[in-house]
């Protein structure tokens, strides 16, 4: 390997392990970003735009699963993908805390 395919190839793989850094899907840090989007839906569902809603990974801090809790309810969501296609969905009814 020439000098110039050789510092390619390391450059590649830096980006890669760099770019992947703290990103592991379903962890708090990936959650931290889809947050937003369900949020939204959680505050409809719940009635409680109002207050703070407090997410939970229900398994082993496992955040592609979340319970909501407010103003004394909850409810669960489920992200569903779909090749390129993300969206969370309800996955338990509204129930008192």
């Amino acid at each position: 390997m020439n000098r110039l395919s050789l510092l390619a190839f390391g450059a590649l793989a830096l980006a890669q392990t760099v770019g992947c850094a703290g990103m592991v899907v379903g962890s708090a840090s990936w959650f931290e970003r889809k947050k937003p989007d369900v949020e939204l839906l959680a505050a409809a569902d719940l009635g409680c735009s109002a207050q703070p809603i407090a997410f939970t990974a229900p398994t082993m801090n496992d955040y592609r699963e979340v319970e909501a809790r407010g103003c004394g309810k909850k409810v669960r969501y489920k992200l569903v993908k779909v090749s390129v296609v993300e969206t969370w969905v309800k996955a338990s009814d509204v129930t008192p805390i």
